[in-house]
């Protein structure tokens, strides 16, 4: 799970840079996958943020989506 601290899910941009830089590290390792959560200050899903992190994702796991098949 890519988290920056230990409590909320609400997170400030230092923060987020620190998740985005996570990402980059675990790309390098072969990771397979990953997790990660952004609530915004009413406690809902921060959904403009989680999109951009899809995006972001998708971006750098592309590779190895457009390696799986389904049949």
């Amino acid at each position: 799970m890519i988290r920056p601290r230990v409590g909320d899910f609400l997170y400030s941009r230092d923060e987020l840079g620190i998740m985005l830089e996570d990402i980059r590290i675990i790309k390098q390792l072969d990771v397979r996958g990953f997790v990660l959560g952004v609530l915004n200050r009413e406690g809902r899903v921060d959904v403009e943020c989680m999109k951009a992190w899809v995006i972001l994702t998708f971006y750098h796991f592309r590779k190895r989506l457009t390696a799986f098949s389904v049949s």
